[in-house]
């Protein structure tokens, strides 16, 4: 069975109108930002190896540093979800199992495949999975900075009483 033009448009609207019911790109940016590390780069070097690293890169200097992306690799984890963003061409691709599923350039979503009920373990599910953990991380992360915010605010405050009742000569 071959598909018209018209019917592969047509698939394709509905899957990008899917990924954006589902907040695909909102819960990758999340995964991302909290589980994720940054891909580094040195000026003067940008071989495919250094772009696309495996392992967390090891600069060689503070100055000659600069940061091409951010990348998630869930494969440690038994589920083998990597994300991708690089900042240079606004480019957000998911992949699992090394095909890519998910790819959003310019806050346009490019392409988008459904987790297939054949797959003993469907992308969108880890990817929910990975979600909900980020989600709990970044909000006990988000009451950790808010307190110790909140202390040295008191901590401030404290000094600045201290140092107006020692100039008043108050107690």
């Amino acid at each position: 069975m071959s598909l018209t033009p018209e019917e592969i448009k047509s698939i394709i609207e509905e899957r990008k109108i899917a990924a954006i019911i589902k907040k695909i790109p909102q819960k990758l940016e999340l995964v991302l930002n909290v589980y994720g590390y940054d891909i580094m780069g040195d000026l003067g070097r940008d071989d495919y190896e250094d772009y696309y690293p495996t392992v967390p890169y090891e600069r060689e200097s503070e100055e000659r540093a600069y940061i091409y992306g951010r990348k998630f690799d869930g494969g440690k984890t038994g589920l083998p979800l990597e994300i991708l963003r690089t900042d240079h061409s606004n480019e957000m691709i998911a992949k699992w199992d090394g095909n890519r599923v998910f790819m959003q350039s310019d806050g346009h979503i490019v392409s988008f495949v459904p987790s297939s009920k054949e797959v003993e373990t469907p992308w969108e599910d880890a990817l929910e999975l990975f979600y909900e953990r980020a989600k709990k991380l970044e909000k006990t992360q988000k009451q950790k900075t808010e307190q110790e915010a909140k202390a040295d605010r008191q901590t401030r405050f404290g000094k600045i009483v201290e140092t107006l009742r020692d100039m008043w000569g108050i107690g």
